[in-house]
């Protein structure tokens, strides 16, 4: 099983929670993702600082689920955004308290991770991937403008 904690992979990935979905952007791969249900509460738990220990937990309580059932899919899935570069390994992270439990309404449902590159080559075509320079607000040599790495 996976363990630790997580945190999305920024400045490289950025994240929007859209109407309880969360939209994922791997600007060096172009590609975007979308996940929904579960795998929001996931991503969710995961900024918030929770383990991923923490988070099989409050699933299995929060759905009435098996334990066992709860760990294999939410592994699966965490192994799946470490796979696509969108989560990395988090070091020295305090978890907030995790949300009170609600009584389980529905069942325990797999989160799924819905991956599209039909923009992939307008998101590479972007100036800021010219010239070898990082220039996303927020990385190391970039500037707000984004006028490094235009070849300029």
């Amino acid at each position: 099983m996976v363990t630790g904690r997580f945190q999305i992979n920024t400045p490289f990935v950025a994240s929007q929670v859209i109407d309880g979905e969360v939209i994922l952007i791997n600007f060096d791969s172009g590609a975007y993702y979308s996940a929904c249900r579960s795998g929001a509460r996931v991503l969710a738990l995961i900024e918030a600082g929770q383990s991923v220990e923490q988070i099989v937990e409050w699933l299995a309580r929060s759905h009435g689920a098996a334990r066992e059932t709860v760990e294999r899919e939410i592994g699966e899935f965490i192994a799946e955004l470490e796979g696509e570069a969108l989560i990395v390994a988090a070091e020295n992270v305090a978890g907030a308290e995790l949300p009170p439990t609600a009584t389980a309404t529905t069942p325990f449902e797999a989160p799924r991770l819905e991956k599209f590159d039909d923009l992939k080559d307008i998101l590479l075509l972007d100036p800021i991937h010219d010239g070898g320079q990082p220039a996303w607000p927020g990385r190391k040599g970039g500037d707000p403008g984004g006028s490094q790495g235009r070849g300029d």
